[in-house]
């Protein structure tokens, strides 16, 4: 059985030759993988700076009465894109959310026989 690595064409003599592209994916998975663990790095410092962020306007609205302008929106925006960023990682690592909860709800409902 071949992987998604392993993939190989015929020639015109019938013999199974390397494909080029699949030399080609070789040599890209490494460096993907690389960008992969760079990205979901930088989504880990959005949060933890959207939560820096946040503890800020907490801070500056109930101690100091005077709560910055700019830290909903900036906390807005960065939340936009390490979620952004976190689904990316998500896609390609095979990781998806689901509603398993709703799933398992669905399957203990009384079955009716309108359906």
């Amino acid at each position: 059985m071949r992987t998604f690595g392993q993939a190989l064409s015929v020639n015109l003599k019938g013999q199974e030759a390397p494909n080029p592209m699949s030399t080609q994916l070789k040599l890209g998975l490494p460096i993907l993988s690389r960008l992969n663990t760079v990205i979901l790095y930088f989504a880990g410092a959005g949060l933890v700076v959207m939560t820096a962020i946040v503890a800020w306007q907490v801070f500056c609205r109930y101690v100091l009465n005077d709560s910055p302008s700019w830290t909903e929106s900036g906390a807005v925006i960065l939340m936009s894109w390490f979620i952004f960023l976190g689904a990316a990682v998500g896609v390609r690592e095979n990781n998806h959310m689901g509603f398993d909860v709703l799933l398992y709800a669905c399957r203990r409902l009384p079955r009716s026989g309108y359906a």
